[in-house]
């Protein structure tokens, strides 16, 4: 599934992040953005198949909270959204 691709594409940023003390702010706004468009993909997949399916008979597995779990980058403000058409 796509959102999860994009869900290791930041753990790898965050990575990079702790190992090499640091990363440029060209890497945190891509980190922001990719997190935004996979939880954007997340909720869009998990509505599909909320439709398709029973939800209390399957469980999809949620991205990880990159920058949320780690704490070192901030999240995205609530005000921007990605928007999946």
């Amino acid at each position: 599934m796509l959102f999860q691709e994009l869900d290791a594409w930041a753990y790898d940023i965050e990575l990079e992040y702790n190992y090499r003390n640091g990363i440029s702010s060209k890497k945190k706004r891509q980190h922001v953005k990719l997190c935004a468009l996979r939880d954007a993909l997340y909720a869009k997949y998990k509505e599909e198949f909320e439709k398709s399916h029973n939800p209390r008979s399957f469980s999809i597995p949620a991205p990880k909270c990159c920058g949320l779990r780690s704490g070192i980058i901030p999240p995205p403000p609530p005000n921007k959204s990605v928007k999946i058409q």
